[in-house]
């Protein structure tokens, strides 16, 4: 956690900066989930990697000391495939950004496409609800490092943007893109 100050909260005790920053990334996880709840509403998913990638961020505080969204924290901290791993491990002094984007990617596990057609299919069901969405999110959710070669291997494979034929989210394993075209990956889930 990286607050620190201390303030009152409503029943006039004072909290910790870590619990002042647990309490505003809790609040700002919910904001996001109704950013979603209304767009699904309307049927409308353009801001859906927006959304989607801040609550991510709030809900695991990977946030920066005045409470904005982290995106340098994401790379190597979760997934991370071999080839990723060993361009990290060559480069032991922290790759800058333009460096890295060079040579590796951050990419959501099950492909935000995918995400988007279960969140819509959730809202025809008519039980759509913060706690609904949050759900499929924190199954579905999940970031890795990967090489720009592997990304690519995805692409000729048909699987940017899709999982496997046969893939189902009630028994599927969401590294099944990376299972089916063998791209090998420590994960930190």
């Amino acid at each position: 956690m990286k607050c620190f100050a201390t303030t009152e909260n409503t029943e006039g005790t004072e909290l910790s900066g870590q619990q002042l920053c647990a309490q505003r990334n809790t609040i700002n996880a919910r904001i996001e989930l109704e950013h979603l709840k209304l767009e699904l509403e309307h049927r409308r998913t353009q801001h859906f990697r927006h959304f989607i990638d801040q609550y991510f961020c709030y809900k695991n505080d990977l946030v920066t000391r005045s409470g904005l969204v982290n995106w340098g924290a994401l790379p190597w901290k979760y997934t991370i495939s071999a080839g990723a791993e060993k361009i990290r491990l060559a480069n032991p002094h922290k790759l800058s950004k333009g460096a890295m984007s060079q040579l590796v990617i951050k990419e959501h596990v099950v492909p935000l496409r995918v995400i988007e057609t279960m969140l819509l299919e959730l809202a025809d069901t008519g039980n759509l609800t913060c706690e609904s969405i949050a759900a499929v999110l924190d199954q579905f959710v999940v970031f890795a490092t990967i090489t720009k070669t592997e990304d690519q291997v995805l692409v000729r494979q048909g699987l940017k943007d899709s999982m496997p034929e046969g893939w189902h989210p009630q028994t599927g394993s969401v590294f099944a893109r990376y299972d089916k075209v063998g791209i090998r990956y420590t994960a930190k889930i």
